[in-house]
Protein backbone atom coordinates (compact mmCIF):
# COMPACT_ATOMS: atom_id res chain seq x y z
CA UNK A 1 0.00 0.00 0.00
CA UNK A 2 1.27 3.46 -0.87
CA UNK A 3 2.34 5.34 2.27
CA UNK A 4 1.94 8.60 0.38
CA UNK A 5 -1.84 8.29 0.25
CA UNK A 6 -4.50 9.42 2.69
CA UNK A 7 -4.61 8.71 6.39
CA UNK A 8 -1.82 6.14 6.28
CA UNK A 9 0.70 8.83 5.37
CA UNK A 10 -0.65 11.17 8.06
CA UNK A 11 -0.41 8.37 10.63
CA UNK A 12 3.13 7.57 9.53
CA UNK A 13 4.22 11.22 9.68
CA UNK A 14 2.73 11.60 13.16
CA UNK A 15 4.42 8.37 14.32
CA UNK A 16 7.79 9.67 13.05
CA UNK A 17 7.38 12.86 15.07
CA UNK A 18 6.72 10.85 18.22
CA UNK A 19 9.55 8.40 17.55
CA UNK A 20 11.98 11.24 16.90
CA UNK A 21 11.17 12.61 20.34
CA UNK A 22 11.04 9.36 22.31
CA UNK A 23 14.07 7.58 20.83
CA UNK A 24 16.71 9.95 22.19
CA UNK A 25 18.47 10.28 25.52
CA UNK A 26 16.87 13.63 26.36
CA UNK A 27 13.37 12.23 26.48
CA UNK A 28 14.53 9.12 28.33
CA UNK A 29 16.08 11.31 31.05
CA UNK A 30 12.84 13.29 31.34
CA UNK A 31 10.81 10.07 31.35
CA UNK A 32 12.93 8.91 34.28
CA UNK A 33 12.09 12.13 36.13
CA UNK A 34 8.41 11.64 35.40
CA UNK A 35 8.58 8.01 36.50
CA UNK A 36 10.20 8.95 39.80
CA UNK A 37 7.51 11.58 40.44
CA UNK A 38 4.56 9.29 39.71
CA UNK A 39 5.82 5.79 40.55
CA UNK A 40 9.10 5.95 42.47
CA UNK A 41 7.44 6.26 45.87
CA UNK A 42 5.69 2.88 45.45
CA UNK A 43 8.99 1.01 44.98
CA UNK A 44 10.47 2.75 47.98
CA UNK A 45 7.38 1.89 50.04
CA UNK A 46 7.51 -1.71 48.84
CA UNK A 47 11.18 -1.98 49.81
CA UNK A 48 10.51 -0.62 53.30
CA UNK A 49 7.54 -2.95 53.74
CA UNK A 50 9.55 -6.03 52.73
CA UNK A 51 12.58 -5.05 54.87
CA UNK A 52 10.54 -4.29 58.02
CA UNK A 53 7.89 -6.92 57.26
CA UNK A 54 5.02 -4.40 57.33
CA UNK A 55 2.27 -6.33 55.58
CA UNK A 56 -0.15 -3.47 54.86
CA UNK A 57 2.68 -1.49 53.27
CA UNK A 58 3.52 -4.41 50.99
CA UNK A 59 -0.12 -4.81 49.95
CA UNK A 60 -0.55 -1.08 49.32
CA UNK A 61 2.59 -0.68 47.23
CA UNK A 62 2.15 -4.02 45.46
CA UNK A 63 -1.46 -3.23 44.59
CA UNK A 64 -0.51 0.17 43.22
CA UNK A 65 2.28 -1.33 41.09
CA UNK A 66 -0.16 -3.93 39.73
CA UNK A 67 -2.43 -1.09 38.64
CA UNK A 68 0.29 0.98 36.97
CA UNK A 69 1.62 -2.04 35.09
CA UNK A 70 -1.75 -2.23 33.30
CA UNK A 71 -1.07 -1.00 29.72
CA UNK A 72 -3.40 2.04 29.76
CA UNK A 73 -3.24 3.13 33.39
CA UNK A 74 -3.69 6.84 34.20
CA UNK A 75 -0.28 6.80 35.87
CA UNK A 76 1.42 5.88 32.60
CA UNK A 77 -0.34 8.72 30.83
CA UNK A 78 0.64 11.14 33.62
CA UNK A 79 4.25 9.91 33.48
CA UNK A 80 4.47 10.52 29.74
CA UNK A 81 2.84 13.95 30.14
CA UNK A 82 5.36 14.94 32.82
CA UNK A 83 8.19 13.66 30.63
CA UNK A 84 6.99 15.74 27.67
CA UNK A 85 6.68 18.80 29.93
CA UNK A 86 10.24 18.46 31.25
CA UNK A 87 11.63 17.64 27.81
CA UNK A 88 10.02 20.76 26.34
CA UNK A 89 11.28 22.97 29.16
CA UNK A 90 14.80 21.53 29.25
CA UNK A 91 15.29 20.82 25.52
CA UNK A 92 12.82 23.03 23.60
CA UNK A 93 14.78 22.88 20.34
CA UNK A 94 14.29 19.10 20.24
CA UNK A 95 10.59 19.00 21.14
CA UNK A 96 9.17 22.03 19.30
CA UNK A 97 7.78 19.97 16.41
CA UNK A 98 5.94 17.54 18.69
CA UNK A 99 4.46 20.28 20.86
CA UNK A 100 3.32 22.14 17.73
CA UNK A 101 1.75 18.93 16.41
CA UNK A 102 -0.13 18.37 19.68
CA UNK A 103 -1.37 21.97 19.73
CA UNK A 104 -2.42 21.80 16.09
CA UNK A 105 -4.45 18.66 16.78
CA UNK A 106 -6.01 20.04 19.96
CA UNK A 107 -6.88 23.53 18.67
CA UNK A 108 -9.73 22.59 16.38
CA UNK A 109 -13.20 24.09 16.34
CA UNK A 110 -13.98 27.34 14.55
CA UNK A 111 -16.36 28.73 17.16
CA UNK A 112 -13.85 28.32 19.98
CA UNK A 113 -11.10 29.80 17.81
CA UNK A 114 -13.11 32.92 16.99
CA UNK A 115 -14.09 33.30 20.64
CA UNK A 116 -10.42 33.22 21.69
CA UNK A 117 -9.47 35.78 19.03
CA UNK A 118 -12.31 38.09 20.05
CA UNK A 119 -11.30 37.86 23.71
CA UNK A 120 -7.63 38.60 22.97
CA UNK A 121 -8.53 41.59 20.79
CA UNK A 122 -9.88 43.39 23.85
CA UNK A 123 -6.41 43.66 25.38
CA UNK A 124 -4.11 44.41 22.46
CA UNK A 125 -0.66 45.77 23.20
CA UNK A 126 1.33 44.86 20.11
CA UNK A 127 5.10 44.94 19.75
CA UNK A 128 5.16 45.44 15.95
CA UNK A 129 3.98 48.27 13.70
CA UNK A 130 4.04 46.06 10.60
CA UNK A 131 3.20 42.41 10.04
CA UNK A 132 4.27 40.97 6.66
CA UNK A 133 2.46 37.79 5.65
CA UNK A 134 3.12 35.15 3.05
CA UNK A 135 -0.10 34.37 1.12
CA UNK A 136 -0.45 30.73 0.05
CA UNK A 137 -0.57 28.43 3.06
CA UNK A 138 -0.47 31.33 5.52
CA UNK A 139 -3.52 33.49 4.86
CA UNK A 140 -5.24 31.53 2.09
CA UNK A 141 -5.72 27.82 1.55
CA UNK A 142 -5.02 27.73 -2.19
CA UNK A 143 -3.93 24.10 -2.48
CA UNK A 144 -7.06 22.64 -4.08
CA UNK A 145 -7.18 25.18 -6.92
CA UNK A 146 -3.42 24.86 -7.55
CA UNK A 147 -3.72 21.08 -7.58
CA UNK A 148 -6.59 21.12 -10.09
CA UNK A 149 -4.85 23.61 -12.40
CA UNK A 150 -1.52 21.75 -12.33
CA UNK A 151 -3.18 18.47 -13.26
CA UNK A 152 -5.27 20.15 -15.95
CA UNK A 153 -2.08 21.44 -17.60
CA UNK A 154 -0.36 18.07 -17.25
CA UNK A 155 -3.35 16.22 -18.67
CA UNK A 156 -3.65 18.59 -21.63
CA UNK A 157 -0.02 17.98 -22.57
CA UNK A 158 0.05 14.22 -21.97
CA UNK A 159 2.16 14.13 -18.79
CA UNK A 160 1.45 11.96 -15.70
CA UNK A 161 -0.80 13.57 -13.10
CA UNK A 162 0.41 14.52 -9.62
CA UNK A 163 -1.11 13.79 -6.21
CA UNK A 164 -2.27 16.62 -3.98
CA UNK A 165 0.57 15.95 -1.52
CA UNK A 166 3.09 16.17 -4.37
CA UNK A 167 1.66 19.52 -5.47
CA UNK A 168 1.77 20.68 -1.83
CA UNK A 169 5.48 19.89 -1.71
CA UNK A 170 6.14 21.78 -4.99
CA UNK A 171 4.50 25.04 -3.89
CA UNK A 172 6.52 27.94 -2.48
CA UNK A 173 8.92 29.26 -5.09
CA UNK A 174 6.54 30.60 -7.71
CA UNK A 175 4.39 29.14 -10.47
CA UNK A 176 7.28 28.51 -12.90
CA UNK A 177 9.08 26.44 -10.27
CA UNK A 178 5.81 24.63 -9.43
CA UNK A 179 5.42 23.51 -13.05
CA UNK A 180 9.08 22.59 -13.39
CA UNK A 181 8.82 20.29 -10.35
CA UNK A 182 5.50 18.85 -11.53
CA UNK A 183 7.01 17.82 -14.87
CA UNK A 184 9.37 14.85 -15.30
CA UNK A 185 13.02 15.71 -14.80
CA UNK A 186 14.73 16.71 -18.05
CA UNK A 187 11.63 18.14 -19.74
CA UNK A 188 12.64 20.63 -22.43
CA UNK A 189 12.32 24.32 -21.60
CA UNK A 190 9.99 24.93 -24.53
CA UNK A 191 7.65 22.23 -23.25
CA UNK A 192 7.82 23.60 -19.70
CA UNK A 193 6.80 27.01 -20.98
CA UNK A 194 3.88 25.51 -22.88
CA UNK A 195 2.65 23.67 -19.77
CA UNK A 196 3.10 26.81 -17.68
CA UNK A 197 0.98 28.89 -20.07
CA UNK A 198 -1.84 26.32 -19.91
CA UNK A 199 -1.58 26.22 -16.12
CA UNK A 200 -1.52 30.02 -15.78
CA UNK A 201 -4.60 30.48 -17.97
CA UNK A 202 -6.56 27.78 -16.15
CA UNK A 203 -5.54 29.01 -12.70
CA UNK A 204 -6.44 32.62 -13.56
CA UNK A 205 -9.96 31.43 -14.42
CA UNK A 206 -10.34 29.06 -11.46
CA UNK A 207 -8.23 30.50 -8.61
CA UNK A 208 -11.39 31.36 -6.62
CA UNK A 209 -13.16 27.99 -6.97
CA UNK A 210 -12.00 26.33 -3.72
CA UNK A 211 -9.66 28.97 -2.28
CA UNK A 212 -10.48 30.82 0.93
CA UNK A 213 -8.95 32.18 4.15
CA UNK A 214 -8.03 29.72 6.89
CA UNK A 215 -10.37 29.75 9.89
CA UNK A 216 -9.84 32.86 11.99
CA UNK A 217 -7.59 34.68 9.52
CA UNK A 218 -10.15 37.25 8.40
CA UNK A 219 -11.03 38.02 12.02
CA UNK A 220 -7.34 38.29 12.93
CA UNK A 221 -6.59 40.72 10.09
CA UNK A 222 -9.69 42.76 10.88
CA UNK A 223 -8.65 43.14 14.50
CA UNK A 224 -5.07 44.07 13.63
CA UNK A 225 -6.28 46.58 11.03
CA UNK A 226 -8.62 48.19 13.56
CA UNK A 227 -5.68 48.38 15.99
CA UNK A 228 -3.82 50.49 13.37
CA UNK A 229 -1.22 47.78 12.66
CA UNK A 230 0.19 47.95 9.12
CA UNK A 231 -0.45 44.74 7.17
CA UNK A 232 1.34 43.54 4.05
CA UNK A 233 1.54 40.46 1.84
CA UNK A 234 4.74 39.34 0.11
CA UNK A 235 4.37 36.29 -2.13
CA UNK A 236 6.17 34.42 -4.90
CA UNK A 237 2.83 34.06 -6.70
CA UNK A 238 2.48 36.26 -9.80
CA UNK A 239 1.77 39.87 -8.80
CA UNK A 240 -1.57 40.05 -10.65
CA UNK A 241 -2.85 36.91 -8.91
CA UNK A 242 -1.67 38.19 -5.51
CA UNK A 243 -3.51 41.48 -5.92
CA UNK A 244 -6.62 39.77 -7.27
CA UNK A 245 -6.81 37.29 -4.36
CA UNK A 246 -6.08 39.94 -1.73
CA UNK A 247 -8.70 42.31 -3.17
CA UNK A 248 -11.30 39.56 -3.14
CA UNK A 249 -10.69 38.15 0.34
CA UNK A 250 -9.08 40.99 2.31
CA UNK A 251 -10.30 44.15 0.60
CA UNK A 252 -9.42 47.21 2.69
CA UNK A 253 -7.50 45.28 5.34
CA UNK A 254 -4.05 45.21 3.71
CA UNK A 255 -1.82 48.24 3.22
CA UNK A 256 0.17 46.65 0.41
CA UNK A 257 0.36 43.32 -1.46
CA UNK A 258 3.39 42.38 -3.56
CA UNK A 259 3.91 39.37 -5.81
CA UNK A 260 6.46 38.11 -8.30
CA UNK A 261 7.38 40.58 -11.05
CA UNK A 262 9.95 40.60 -13.82
CA UNK A 263 13.17 42.33 -12.83
CA UNK A 264 12.65 41.84 -9.08
CA UNK A 265 14.24 38.93 -7.29
CA UNK A 266 11.69 36.64 -5.66
CA UNK A 267 11.86 35.18 -2.16
CA UNK A 268 14.05 34.11 -0.42
CA UNK A 269 15.83 37.24 -1.68
CA UNK A 270 14.82 40.13 0.59
CA UNK A 271 14.00 42.54 -2.26
CA UNK A 272 10.19 42.46 -2.01
CA UNK A 273 10.30 42.66 1.79
CA UNK A 274 12.69 45.61 1.61
CA UNK A 275 10.35 47.25 -0.89
CA UNK A 276 7.44 46.95 1.56
CA UNK A 277 9.50 48.35 4.44
CA UNK A 278 10.56 51.31 2.31
CA UNK A 279 7.08 52.06 0.92
CA UNK A 280 5.46 51.90 4.36
CA UNK A 281 8.41 53.68 6.01
CA UNK A 282 8.80 51.13 8.79
CA UNK A 283 12.07 50.26 10.53
CA UNK A 284 13.08 46.58 10.61
CA UNK A 285 12.91 46.56 14.41
CA UNK A 286 9.17 47.30 14.15
CA UNK A 287 8.33 44.54 11.66
CA UNK A 288 7.85 40.78 11.71
CA UNK A 289 7.46 38.19 8.93
CA UNK A 290 4.86 35.39 9.07
CA UNK A 291 4.97 32.38 6.75
CA UNK A 292 4.46 28.62 6.46
CA UNK A 293 7.50 27.40 4.54
CA UNK A 294 11.29 27.07 4.54
CA UNK A 295 11.49 29.81 1.89
CA UNK A 296 9.76 32.14 4.36
CA UNK A 297 12.32 31.34 7.05
CA UNK A 298 15.12 32.14 4.60
CA UNK A 299 13.37 35.32 3.44
CA UNK A 300 13.00 36.62 6.98
CA UNK A 301 16.64 35.81 7.72
CA UNK A 302 17.84 37.58 4.58
CA UNK A 303 15.66 40.60 5.39
CA UNK A 304 16.91 40.60 9.00
CA UNK A 305 13.42 40.20 10.41
CA UNK A 306 12.08 37.83 13.09
CA UNK A 307 9.98 35.02 11.64
CA UNK A 308 6.85 33.33 12.98
CA UNK A 309 6.07 30.01 11.27
CA UNK A 310 2.47 28.83 11.03
CA UNK A 311 1.80 25.09 11.07
CA UNK A 312 -1.59 25.05 9.30
CA UNK A 313 -0.09 25.64 5.85
CA UNK A 314 1.89 23.67 3.27
CA UNK A 315 4.64 22.40 5.59
CA UNK A 316 4.24 20.42 8.82
CA UNK A 317 5.88 21.27 12.18
CA UNK A 318 8.58 18.62 11.80
CA UNK A 319 9.66 20.05 8.43
CA UNK A 320 9.68 23.62 9.79
CA UNK A 321 11.65 22.51 12.84
CA UNK A 322 14.28 20.85 10.67
CA UNK A 323 14.65 24.08 8.65
CA UNK A 324 15.30 26.23 11.68
CA UNK A 325 11.90 27.49 12.82
CA UNK A 326 12.25 29.02 16.29
CA UNK A 327 8.65 30.17 16.80
CA UNK A 328 5.79 27.97 15.56
CA UNK A 329 2.12 28.80 16.03
CA UNK A 330 -0.78 26.44 15.45
CA UNK A 331 -3.74 28.83 15.18
CA UNK A 332 -4.44 32.51 14.48
CA UNK A 333 -5.07 33.23 18.17
CA UNK A 334 -1.66 31.79 19.04
CA UNK A 335 -0.17 33.99 16.31
CA UNK A 336 -1.88 36.99 17.89
CA UNK A 337 -0.35 36.02 21.23
CA UNK A 338 3.12 36.10 19.63
CA UNK A 339 2.44 39.59 18.26
CA UNK A 340 1.58 40.98 21.69
CA UNK A 341 4.14 42.48 24.05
Amino acid sequence: MNLKSGWIKRLWETAKVWLRLILNWRFLVCFGIGWMITNGWSYILLGIGVFWEVEWMIWLAGGYLAVIWFPFSPEKIITIAIAIFFAHKLFPAHTGALVAQIKMTARKGKKKLLKRIKKMMKQLNLKYRLVIFDLDGTLLDTLEDLYVSVNYALEQTGFPLRTKDEVRSFVGNGAHNLIMLALPEGTAEETRNEVYEIFAAHYAAHCFDQTGPYDGIFELLTGLHEAKVLLAVVSNKDDAAVKSLCDRYFNGLLDIAVGRRDGVRKKPAPDTVNEVLELLQVDRSDAVYVGDMDVDLETAKNAELPCISVTWGFRDPNFLHKHGAKIMVCSPDELLQQLKR
